[in-house]
């Protein structure tokens, strides 16, 4: 089905616009859902005049009309093969719940981001049952909206093929084959959800620096120029933590194939993923420190910071390498090593020290165990009732279904 398909888009900020347009060019129709009702109207020109979607790089433009845009699931929905949720993570669990009324039989259903290692039955049970869930590590362009509803500018994309996995596997060839049609974008799928969530590096690496800069940060307010970098200037301490967490992570992989048989194809440590990512980017490869410090594609990246009353800055704690990557991310991770017995030293430490930071309560007593009243707003298995690793690994394997 390369032609003549539906998409439906949950969202309409710039991921949206960019998917929207491309998959609109190829001939697909594409619905676009969105809870504003002024977004709807200032879309609506799009169903005539289309999205202009320019690569900057490239130099080169195509247009889409989109079909449909509502605040309605059942004017856009019912009739998509594939919808999209391009939106923050914390929003995920309510529109899918809301939208699996309308979703037809034999449609998939994708969130972008999410860490989504399987699908709890608490959560799935209003789809039909011959509906598929996928999952898409992450946006692959760095894009702006120039035009809200008209255009938007793709300023650069990520040459790394996207990490992408689906539930039931046997419906991710196709879909696959699908998107990169749409998008012109490379995947690379592996065999599972539980396999791409335990590849996003995102869920590590983000809390790890931010724990490391605000532990390093003296107090003392920056003037604009002293504002750091994210990326560079990464401490040894921080580059320790990045690497033990990723054993953690690996250990948690080796685990479920001793124990499940499952392949997780895509599960590598952190410094082959960057190195692999970034190539000719980085200029010395050496350590996984020098390969973060060095890496050109990181380039004025600063710390997210907030402007101070005087003019100063300091760090942001309000931002989504928190509070996103850590309910959203990290907090998951731990939880699945928690039920099948991986110990979780360093990504405790660093969840441990951001909890206070957000205060919310993900972990307590002495050992941390994942038992804290704020679980409940993470993605962790025991989130949903999951409680031994039996469970779990029925889920990550679809044998609950």
């Amino acid at each position: 089905m390369a032609e003549g398909g539906c998409l439906c888009l949950l969202g309409a900020g710039n991921g949206a616009h960019c998917i929207g347009g491309l998959a609109a060019s190829k001939g697909w129709k594409v619905n676009i859902f969105t809870v504003f009702e002024k977004e709807v109207n200032d879309l609506k020109p799009a169903l005539t005049n289309g999205i202009d979607v320019h690569y900057d790089v490239e130099g080169k433009t195509v247009n889409g009309k989109l079909n449909n845009v509502s605040t309605r699931y059942e004017d856009v929905i019912p009739e998509a093969d594939l919808i999209l949720v391009v939106l923050p993570t914390f929003t995920h669990e309510k529109l899918l719940v809301e939208m699996a009324p309308h979703v037809k039989d034999g449609a998939v259903v994708m969130t972008v981001e999410g860490c989504w290692w399987g699908r709890p039955t608490e959560l799935f049970s209003g789809f039909k049952s011959n509906v598929s869930f996928g999952l898409w590590e992450t946006l692959p362009w760095a894009v702006r909206i120039k035009d809200y509803g008209k255009s938007v500018n793709v300023l650069g994309t990520n040459r790394y093929a996207q990490i992408i996995a689906f539930d039931p596997p046997s419906v991710g060839d196709r879909v696959v084959k699908q998107l990169e049609y749409l998008i012109d974008v490379k995947f690379a799928l592996t065999d599972s959800l539980v396999s791409a969530v335990l590849s996003c590096p995102c869920h590590n690496i983000h809390p790890a620096i931010t724990e490391g800069k605000l532990v390093e940060w003296n107090g003392e307010p920056w003037s604009k120029d002293e504002i750091p970098q994210f990326y560079h200037g990464m401490s040894q301490r921080i580059a320790d933590n990045i690497a033990a967490v990723s054993d953690e992570y690996n250990a948690i992989a080796d685990n479920i194939r001793k124990e499940t048989g499952m392949k997780l194809t895509s599960v590598i440590s952190n410094y082959d993923f960057i190195v692999q990512k970034y190539q000719d980017q980085i200029e010395d490869k050496s350590t996984l420190r020098s390969a973060y410090c060095t890496n050109v594609g990181y380039n004025g990246v600063d710390l997210p910071v907030v402007k101070t009353d005087d003019g100063k800055y300091v760090p942001n704690i309000n931002q989504r390498y928190i509070t996103g990557d850590v309910p959203f991310g990290m907090a998951p991770i731990v939880g699945i090593g928690e039920l099948i017995g991986v110990p979780m030293k360093t990504s405790k430490m660093i969840i441990n020290y951001l909890q206070k930071k957000m205060n919310k309560e993900y972990l307590v007593g002495d050992d941390l165990h994942f038992a804290g009243k704020d679980i409940g707003e993470t993605r962790a298995p025991q989130r949903y009732g999951i409680k031994t690793k039996e469970q779990f690994y029925n889920v990550i394997q679809g044998k609950h279904l």
